[in-house]
């Protein structure tokens, strides 16, 4: 079963959803079958289950929290350490938002909708993408 995750800001984003919602598209068997082979095949490559939803936000620190595990994720998932390496410097870290900004206050921890290690994985991900 392939799951949907749909960060909502606003009333009008809540009535689209619903809309959706209520007029799936109908697949067979053999589809749903797929999907969830792919689905498989792309979490097995993510290291953080983030959605990128941005409820951990605002950091006090100012640490990009989605974008840093979005970028974690990019550079393991493709296996393509250049691209996402230099945008994590360029984008990020050279901006003050980068992972190891965090001051590991918590306050993002309890905000996040997948109960994901925030802390834990920002140093993953700074790690990862600033080592050799």
């Amino acid at each position: 079963m392939v799951s949907v995750i749909s960060g909502m800001n606003a009333a009008s984003q809540l009535e689209e959803n619903l809309r959706v919602a209520s007029n799936p598209v109908a697949l067979d068997d053999d589809d749903r079958a797929l999907a969830d082979e792919v689905a498989r095949f792309f979490h097995a490559r993510m290291p953080v289950a983030c959605t990128t939803c941005g409820y951990c936000l605002p950091c006090p620190a100012g640490v990009a929290i989605p974008e840093v595990l979005s970028t974690y994720n990019t550079a393991s998932m493709f296996e393509n350490q250049a691209g996402p390496r230099f945008a994590y410097d360029a984008f990020l870290v050279k901006a003050g938002s980068g992972g190891d900004q965090c001051t590991e206050c918590a306050e993002c921890e309890p905000k996040c909708p997948q109960n994901i290690p925030i802390i834990e994985m920002l140093a993953q991900a700074h790690a990862h993408l600033t080592g050799p």
